[in-house]
């Protein structure tokens, strides 16, 4: 039976912010809530939703503002007048919960700040809608006491976040109170995406997600758009887009709309809609934005290039505009690094090289700036380890190296990329240019075997640009103990080249005079020939013969030489029997060579003067020492230079884009 009671003042409703599934919801607390409905007010013709309750009367005391909902007072019950269209109710233990799928924004209009129920676990939330309009100046001793605390070492660190100055906010947000706020996770994110960790990043972010509901659109925007740009990164494609789908619904404006459309532009991109992606980023080009314009332009002239839409002369034009309408941060850096792949791509290497370097110079700790270095030592590398160079005047070549030698690699690619340029300057008999090279080489990178290595092959140019003096002072000071024996072995063959050159033919011939190979045989004969050793010089060049026969065809030129050599030895040391030998068994092949005539004077004695003989063996004895040198670097070069163009013929196509 119903019995009238007595009214006393309702009990306050307390209204506090609480996480939800979706984010964060307001929270009325209502003993006995039971049953919810809606009302149109004939008044204003707004609809008001209304939660009834048994119990004891419990009401809202006075009415309370916020963004997407008006708190009506009440004397029993709660009732909302909902401003936003997919505002939601539900009764849940005791109390009443509105709700969005995107999450409330608890901000009073009345004046105040966001609902505090939550902030007491993050003393990081930087309060930006609280803080306006707010005035007046602390005392001194106050600021002093607050500069420790973990709320102003956040805000600290958040100014600097916005100034850029990324080490500086790092500080403040590695204290130890600061690690554990998930404000300053969300902070925190933003500096390790600037520094590249994106895997980092996704996990402050993630870290974050309690404070998130705490911040106005823009800044809620800007952390979400943030996160899905981390997710990238790590080629976590569904992550990214439930970030960008949270961002767009936040309901930022300006600045912040047009990052999130450029992150929207990217997913669009990697999910292969690239129409789509260039659609928008062609109106974000028209953003009055400045850095919003830059961006989408750098992207727009990317995509055409990957696409095959515009060609890499249109493209360089486009970025060279590009560079010198937004400086000094990374879109600058972006700009520049794709620049200088171009230019390397039309053959303008120089140019490439050139502005990659000025901007790593001016940006030395930039992770943008880190890639560029990256790409010029791949560039280098390609031009002097792998034979691109080849195709370039050998001039040029050496000044491209000069240029940016500072790019050569420590350790073995980096002096063999020396030696071959080297090789490639002795082959075009640019002696001078490659021993200033190795001299470089020998007296201030190498040590122990790899320095008698490389002063090895100095001395034989050295000894090639007719320079034996420099040559000896170079093996000499060269000299390593327990060298592998064929590099003494060839090291003994420069020194005894160098010695008969400056006419030391005794010191000569006791280096070789236990090397029995072939090439110290052919220098022992050279050295014999130079001191007129008729005799000696005959025997040696008989070993070097080929063994004789009746051959149909000539000899090759140097075994011709040879023979012919042999005979003029031989008559210059008055041996007739050795000579007649020497025309039986060679008359037959000699005849078919070039060289049949002056062999045919040297054995028959013709020449009665004398003077013939000594013009011929002036004439076929040549430069022997100096030129066969010489040869060998001509022919090492000619070999290698085969094999880098057997080896690019082999290798799989190379994607002619730059990487981004």
């Amino acid at each position: 039976k119903l019995t009238p009671q007595e009214m006393g003042a309702p009990e306050a409703i307390s209204l506090a912010a609480d996480d939800g599934l979706t984010g964060t919801e307001l929270k009325a607390s209502l003993p006995g809530a039971a049953l919810l409905g809606a009302v149109i007010d004939p008044d204003t013709g707004a609809r008001v939703d209304y939660a009834m309750a048994y119990g004891p009367p419990c009401g809202l005391l006075r009415e309370r503002r916020f963004v997407e909902a008006l708190a009506l007072p009440t004397a029993h019950g709660a009732a909302f007048e909902a401003y936003a269209d997919d505002l939601k109710f539900a009764v849940m233990q005791g109390s009443v919960r509105l709700r969005r799928n995107v999450g409330l924004q608890l901000t009073s209009q009345n004046g105040g700040s966001p609902l505090a129920a939550k902030r007491n676990s993050t003393p990081g939330f930087i309060d930006f809608v609280g803080w306006k309009g707010a005035a007046g100046e602390k005392p001194l001793a106050q600021i002093q006491k607050l500069e420790n605390t973990t709320a102003f070492r956040a805000m600290r660190g958040a100014v600097n976040v916005m100034l850029g100055r990324m080490g500086d906010a790092e500080m403040e947000f590695n204290s130890a109170a600061a690690l554990s706020d998930p404000s300053i996770k969300l902070w925190r994110g933003l500096v390790l995406l600037k520094k590249e960790d994106y895997a980092g990043a996704r996990d402050a972010f993630i870290s974050g997600t309690s404070a998130l509901p705490l911040y106005a659109p823009a800044w809620r925007a800007r952390f979400q758009s943030a996160a899905a740009r981390a997710s990238l990164g790590m080629d976590d494609m569904p992550a990214a887009q439930v970030y960008l789908k949270a961002a767009l619904a936040a309901g930022a404006s300006g600045e912040v709309l047009d990052e999130v459309k450029l992150v929207q532009a990217k997913v669009k991109e990697m999910n292969g809609d690239s129409d789509s992606a260039m659609a928008l980023l062609s109106d974000l080009t028209k953003s009055p934005r400045e850095p919003t314009a830059v961006k989408a332009a750098f992207e727009v002239t990317r995509l055409g290039v990957e696409r095959g839409k515009m060609t890499p002369a249109q493209a360089i034009d486009s970025l060279e505009a590009l560079r010198f309408r937004w400086r000094g941060d990374s879109i600058e850096l972006e700009t520049i690094r794709r620049l200088g792949s171009l230019y390397v791509s039309v053959g303008r290497t120089r140019d490439g090289l050139g502005v990659m370097r000025a901007a790593t110079l001016r940006f030395p700790d930039q992770p943008a700036a880190r890639r560029m270095a990256q790409d010029m030592s791949g560039i280098f590398d390609q031009l002097f380890l792998h034979g691109g160079a080849d195709r370039l005047d050998p001039i040029v070549a050496v000044g491209l190296f000069y240029e940016f030698k500072d790019l050569t690699p420590i350790g073995a690619d980096g002096d063999y990329m020396i030696r071959r340029l080297a090789d490639r300057l002795v082959a075009f008999d640019l002696l001078p240019q490659a021993e200033q090279l190795l001299v470089h080489q020998v007296d201030n990178r190498l040590h122990g075997l790899a320095k008698a290595q490389v002063a090895t092959e100095l001395a034989a140019i050295q000894l090639a640009d007719r320079r034996p003096q420099d040559a000896l002072v170079t093996i000499s000071s060269s000299r390593v103990a327990r060298l592998p024996d064929e590099l003494n072995r060839q090291r003994r063959l420069l020194q005894a080249a160098a010695l008969a050159a400056v006419a030391r033919f005794e010191n000569a011939i006791e280096l070789l005079d236990l090397d029995r190979s072939r090439e110290a045989e052919r220098l022992r004969a050279d050295v014999m020939w130079r001191m007129a050793d008729w005799q000696g010089a005959a025997a040696s060049f008989q070993k070097l013969l080929p063994p004789p026969g009746k051959g149909d065809k000539p000899l090759p030129a140097d075994q011709e030489d040879m023979v012919l050599r042999a005979a003029i030895a031989l008559q210059f040391a008055d041996d007739q029997a050795g000579l007649d030998k020497l025309d039986a068994q060679y008359r037959t092949v000699m005849d078919l060579g070039a060289r049949s005539s002056a062999f045919d004077m040297v054995v028959t004695g013709l020449d009665t003067s004398g003077v013939r003989l000594q013009e011929l063996a002036a004439r076929v004895a040549g430069d022997g020492i100096y030129d066969r040198f010489l040869d060998k670097f001509k022919k090492r070069f000619a070999d290698d230079s085969a094999a880098q163009a057997t080896a690019r013929g082999n290798a799989p196509k190379a994607s002619s884009a730059a990487t981004g």
